[in-house]
């Protein structure tokens, strides 16, 4: 889409290029600056899906979306079970040490809030690359929590 730029000393107008719908039919507004009709012009297909094309920040967004709205089952399960571990002081083994379930639980819920803010898109081109990342993301997460907590992440698996 191109700006309508006219010159009031000249009196001259340069090349203007507004796509729109009419009548059903996607078109193209041209004005070449020239003495003349101007009016609509139809577009093919593949000029209207390369100017319709979402951009890079526009399929990050949406991405990223998808990823937030995989969280909140996960964290209402995870909420549980760190109730649960409080109640109970439920202790695991973290390099032959013990540590406090619900800590670790914390921590993966942390990891879970980060992952949006986390994740770095930018040599994605496509939106199936970038949920592909994200994927891999909630994939490191899965793989660093404990065993007692793994079944939270189910809703994850196709």
């Amino acid at each position: 889409m191109h700006r309508n730029e006219f010159n009031s000393a000249t009196r001259e107008q340069t090349q203007i290029t507004i796509v729109a719908w009419s009548n059903g039919n996607l078109v193209e507004w041209v004005d070449e600056g020239q003495a003349g009709p101007v009016g609509w012009q139809p577009i093919t297909d593949e000029q209207a899906a390369t100017l319709l094309a979402p951009t890079h920040a526009q399929l990050a967004a949406a991405t990223l979306a998808k990823a937030r709205a995989l969280r909140p089952p996960i964290m209402s399960i995870l909420d549980g079970m760190q109730a649960s571990a409080l109640t109970n002081a439920t202790t695991i083994l973290v390099d032959q040490q013990p540590v406090a379930l619900s800590a670790v639980i914390e921590d993966c819920k942390q990891a879970l809030k980060d992952l949006p803010t986390a994740v770095d898109l930018s040599a994605a081109t496509t939106q199936q690359q970038m949920e592909y990342i994200v994927l891999l993301a909630y994939k490191a997460i899965v793989q660093a929590a404990p065993p007692e907590i793994k079944s939270a992440f189910d809703s994850l698996k196709p």
